[in-house]
């Protein structure tokens, strides 16, 4: 009797569970591929920003009526999207570009359900991992291997010591912090490579 009432417990509990949210029954999903898309669409020219930052380099813009969907956005309101276009697809996240705040655009869709996601700062060169590498602890091929980085990981290069690239988890996609090197043939590049200083050379 016992065990019978333990079961008819069960599938009531399990009843409520496919039946929360809505009075007639039908279950509410709080999966994010279930919400509905959030629109730009360009009521004028808009510019296209290869970073959050008008002072970015300008990628795109635009034209009067073209559409796009807004993936994420940034804590203050410039609005990301993905090209979908081949010479971006290898970039991992720096593929997303960038739309100012308040253009001449209309947004359709709940923009409020927008989540905010990584972007790249201004002021950094970045490295993205073509495939999967070993963090070095020093420029050389017999280096301490610190930790393996999966193909797509981007981060911040620090500096640069003939064919070999030091970055900084931190500034970056990875959940890690630190920093360390990686072979320069084993990244895609994203931002301008004078900016980068040069290693040190230590004293003899």
């Amino acid at each position: 009797m016992k065990i019978q009432k333990i079961y008819l417990l069960l599938l009531t509990l399990v009843a409520l569970l496919f039946s929360c949210g809505n009075e007639d029954g039908t279950h509410i999903s709080n999966d994010p591929g279930e919400t509905e898309d959030v629109l730009l669409i360009a009521s004028d020219t808009v510019a296209v920003f290869e970073r959050p930052d008008a002072e970015s380099k300008k990628w795109h813009e635009l034209s009067p009526g073209e559409s796009v969907v807004i993936v994420g956005k940034t804590a203050d309101g410039w609005l990301g999207y993905d090209p979908a276009d081949p010479m971006t697809e290898n970039l991992g996240a720096l593929r997303i570009r960038w739309i100012a705040p308040n253009g001449k655009y209309i947004l359709q869709g709940d923009s409020s359900s927008l989540s905010e996601i990584w972007h790249p700062q201004i002021q950094f060169t970045y490295a993205i991992t073509s495939v999967e590498t070993y963090l070095l602890e020093n420029p050389k091929a017999n280096a301490d291997e610190l930790l393996v980085l999966p193909s797509g990981t981007v981060a911040a290069i620090t500096r640069m010591d003939g064919e070999w690239f030091e970055i900084d988890l931190g500034e970056g996609t990875s959940a890690l912090d630190g920093t360390g090197w990686v072979k320069s043939s084993d990244c895609e590049l994203f931002g301008d490579m004078s900016v980068v200083p040069m290693a040190e050379e230590p004293p003899e």
